[in-house]
Formats: C-alpha cells, sequence, structure tokens
C-alpha cells in the first residue's frame, strides 16, 4: 500500500499519548485543535527566512502539541476518575503513621 493512501492510518510521534483517552475526545477535541495548531505552524514556518529559526519553530510546536495532549487528559473527567489521588494519600498516611511509632531515643518499636 502506498505511503500517502487515505486507507492507512498515519502514525505521529504523539500517537502513544493519546492511546489511553476516548476517542470521542481524541475526534472532538484533540483533533479539531491539532490541526488549528497544525495549521498556524505551517504558514509561519512558511514565511520564515533564516534556516536557524525554523528549529525554534518545530521545538515551540512540539511544546504546545504536548500542552495540547496535557489539557485534554486534564478535561477528561473519565481519566481523572479512573486514576484517583486518595490511593496515593493512603499510602503516605500509612509511611508516616509507621514512622511516627518508632521512637529513636528508644530504639524500638512502642
Amino acid at each position: 500500500m502506498d505511503k500517502g493512501s487515505p486507507n492507512r492510518p498515519t502514525r505521529r510521534w504523539f500517537d502513544v499519548l493519546l492511546r489511553r483517552l476516548p476517542v470521542t475526545v481524541r475526534y472532538r477535541l484533540f483533533g479539531p485543535a491539532y490541526e488549528d495548531l497544525r495549521h498556524d505552524h505551517l504558514l509561519r514556518f512558511a514565511r520564515v527566512r533564516w534556516p536557524g529559526v525554523r528549529p525554534v519553530l518545530v521545538t515551540v510546536f512540539t511544546l504546545r502539541v504536548l500542552a495540547l495532549v496535557a489539557a485534554c487528559y486534564r478535561d477528561n473527567p473519565e481519566f481523572v476518575l479512573v486514576h484517583p489521588v486518595r490511593a496515593i494519600g493512603a499510602g503516605l498516611r500509612g509511611v508516616v503513621a509507621c514512622a511516627a511509632r518508632w521512637s529513636p531515643s528508644r530504639s524500638r518499636w512502642r
């Protein structure tokens, strides 16, 4: 199959980051915002006269895409509910409670 075939899904460097997002978030939230970023990037890239500025523009575009991916995860309530923060807090409480029972002066547990 030809590389530019419409039947073949394109592989982008950030597709791995989007795997855990629901399909609706990917297509309704990320897709249009990414296309706007890409369009803006291509317009800026075409106007550049100095070759040294192009790597800077690519870096800025990459950071903007990463910020967009982070915003999609932040705005997705399903991702937040699947990974509760309370479990981390419970583990830390256990460590603090265990450390509070230790008495350094007696060098043994209370």
